[in-house]
Order: structure tokens, then C-alpha cells, then sequence
């Protein structure tokens, strides 16, 4: 299957977390606004380190304006821990992303790390 970028911008989800809690409010994650109305199924995250750690338990979640609530879309990784480093971070595609206002990662973090996370659309051909 072929896919490109879509015209809509980077989503910083996380900039430089040392903690990813599950989110509660509705201010707790990043609204993806920016990418208009039409919102893709498929995404690309990112997650960059600043050193040696690792993201285990993670889950890309997902804020439902209409029905005031997060619920967890996938888990990142198949639920595998993922080794991270400053000079090796990792991605992956995402589904099913297009019926949230809002997106956030929980999980848990080791090895004192500091963690940016961001995501791109993708628009499958």
C-alpha cells in the first residue's frame, strides 16, 4: 500500500516529558485542530529521547469532544517496551486516529529520560 503526507503540520503531543499519565481532563492532551476538518485514519508517531530509557505500557489515546471522554486507540509498539537513546528514537503508523479532538500518550518511563512526542498525518492512496 502506497500513502503519502498530508498538507496538515506536525502535532507536538509531548514536549520533553519526564512522566505520561493517563489523561483525565480534556486539557490534558494536544488537540489536533490544526489538521482541519479532515482528519486521517492513519498517523505516523514519533518518539524522541534525550538519553538511554525506555517507554514501556504505552497507549496513544484519544479525546471524544462529543462524548467528554479518553478512550485508548492502540497500544504504541504492539505493547512492547521500547529502548529509546538521543541519537535513536522511534515510529511507527498509527490507525484509527480520526474521530478524536484530542490526542496524548500514557506510559511508563525508566532511566530518568526526557521524551518529545509528535505526530504527522498520513493519507493512504
Amino acid at each position: 500500500m502506497r500513502s503519502k503526507k498530508l498538507h496538515g503540520k506536525k502535532v507536538t503531543l509531548h514536549t520533553a516529558a519526564t512522566s505520561l499519565p493517563s489523561p483525565s481532563l480534556s486539557t490534558d492532551g494536544q488537540a489536533i485542530t490544526t489538521w482541519g476538518n479532515h482528519r486521517p485514519d492513519v498517523a505516523s508517531i514519533a518518539i524522541d529521547s534525550d538519553g538511554v530509557g525506555t517507554l514501556g505500557n504505552a497507549y496513544l489515546c484519544g479525546y471524544d469532544a462529543q462524548d467528554a471522554a479518553w478512550r485508548a486507540i492502540c497500544q504504541v509498539h504492539r505493547g512492547a517496551t521500547i529502548t529509546l537513546s538521543a541519537t535513536l528514537g522511534h515510529e511507527e503508523r498509527v490507525l484509527d486516529i480520526g474521530a478524536f479532538d484530542s490526542l496524548a500518550v500514557k506510559g511508563t518511563l525508566t532511566g530518568g529520560i526526557a521524551v518529545t512526542i509528535s505526530i504527522k498525518p498520513i493519507e493512504r492512496l
